[in-house]
């Protein structure tokens, strides 16, 4: 497997953001914090990371509080580099 590749895992979390993303209408730099946020949230409540992110998906209440905590994450000043690094990264 190549530097590129992506497991199966990381594909479908991969998936799993972008619905995320596009549900909750996330920029760009708001839905880097997601892998993040839900492999956090997994950890916390013991669940899988699949789990986890499919409950954030079709519950209202926890998929507005990741949201949230993804703006407020990229509106941080380490959000804004992590962010101003990856576009760096694609340019060169």
């Amino acid at each position: 497997m190549t530097d590129r590749e992506m497991t199966v895992e990381e594909q479908l979390l991969h998936a799993d953001c972008h619905k995320f993303s596009r549900l909750h209408v996330l920029t760009a730099a708001e839905s880097m914090m997601l892998p993040a946020l839900f492999r956090k949230g997994a950890s916390v409540t013991e669940e899988t990371l699949s789990a986890f992110t499919n409950k954030a998906l079709q519950i209202n209440e926890l998929g507005e509080y990741v949201a949230n905590m993804a703006r407020k994450l990229a509106d941080t000043e380490d959000g804004k580099k992590l962010y101003a690094d990856f576009l760096q990264e694609g340019a060169a």
